[in-house]
């Protein structure tokens, strides 16, 4: 049976104890595993360090992000697909978290934010290309006139992994972006919902990103693989800022 929010009940889990971890699996049959839960619940400071403001935190997760934000003396508010969640979010003291999807935004739009935060590769919540638009067009409308947003991403073409390679080059046959993958988690007895990820390079995301009014500062973790980056309003253009982060 399929098992609805099942990463968040992965992170809810984990909250109260239970360490077991989980699987990725990937529609061609390549299983991730074992992964474990704990990673949602350490914090990336490089976030805490450039945001700003008042903060949207999309993809909130285990809350841990929005914790270190509120320690630091921030106005932080958080959005979730998954119930799961958002009921950890909660149980964790944190009251400002919505279930919402970002890409039919609801009841956290009347607000306006300084800093929207993508934190642990969230770039890839939006699916497809399509999607990607459409979502940092949202972003660039619910932002204020010097508003940012912080995120990760995966430069997914460095791969030497044949497997990977093979499935990059089945997308592509398909007529579709070969950094979507489609994949579920699988937890204990238990089996995720299917659903679509994707992973954007820096260079795809500048083409993106000046089509929807930001420019990209692409800050390049070790190796060259990952990679973080701060969306600015309005002028066009990229800079490469090579770091070891």
């Amino acid at each position: 049976m399929i098992q609805k929010d099942l990463f968040g009940l992965v992170l809810y889990s984990y909250l109260h104890g239970d360490k077991t971890p989980y699987s990725i699996v990937r529609n061609d049959g390549w299983v991730e595993y074992p992964n474990d839960p704990a990673e949602y619940f350490r914090v990336n400071n490089w976030y805490v360090k450039n945001a700003k403001g008042k903060i949207l935190d999309v993809g909130c997760g285990s809350g841990s992000t929005m914790l270190a934000f509120l320690k630091n003396g921030f106005d932080v508010y958080g959005v979730d697909i998954d119930a799961n969640c958002i009921k950890t979010c909660k149980e964790r003291g944190l009251k400002n978290v919505w279930r919402e999807n970002i890409l039919k935004p609801g009841y956290f739009t009347w607000r306006r934010y300084d800093t929207v935060v993508l934190a642990g590769n969230n770039l890839g919540i939006a699916g497809n290309q399509k999607n990607l638009k459409k979502m940092l067009r949202y972003f660039h409308s619910i932002t204020t006139k010097n508003g940012i947003v912080l995120g990760e991403g995966l430069n997914f073409r460095t791969t030497k992994n044949p497997l990977h390679k093979k499935y990059h080059k089945t997308q592509r046959n398909k007529g579709i972006f070969s950094g979507v993958v489609t994949i579920r988690v699988d937890y204990k007895d238990m089996v995720g919902e299917w659903f679509d990820w994707m992973h954007t390079p820096a260079k795809e995301l500048q083409t993106v990103a000046k089509e929807t009014g930001w420019e990209v500062e692409i800050v390049e973790s070790k190796g060259g693989v990952r990679y973080r980056f701060i969306l600015k309003k309005s002028v066009s253009g990229m800079r490469i800022i090579s770091r070891n982060t």
